[in-house]
């Protein structure tokens, strides 16, 4: 098990931290993981708009439990064909 001491975390130069969240919809039906440093763009955000300011923050979008309430579904019609990361819209399209 490695530990470290929060006032050591960002000395390490054996460990790499990317800041990340995941964000939901209002209808908490879609779930994005977001990484890089992108700021934060609020809560309950329409995916679209979320998106947008990931875009924006050149960070990076992954859509997560792609199968939970039919996530893919909205993220496609929403999207067109276009997927940022998840292996099963990209296995269907």
């Amino acid at each position: 098990m490695l530990i470290i001491n929060a006032d050591d975390f960002g000395r390490s130069a054996e460990i790499l931290v990317v800041p990340g969240i995941e964000y939901i919809d209002a209808a908490n039906r879609v779930h994005v993981l977001v990484w890089g440093e992108v700021p934060f763009l609020g809560e309950r955000l329409s995916t679209n708009k979320m998106l947008e300011g990931v875009k924006i923050a050149n960070g990076v979008a992954v859509l997560a439990h792609s199968s939970r309430r039919n996530a893919s579904d909205v993220l496609r019609a929403a999207l067109g064909r276009a997927a940022l990361g998840d292996r099963n819209l990209e296995r269907e399209v």
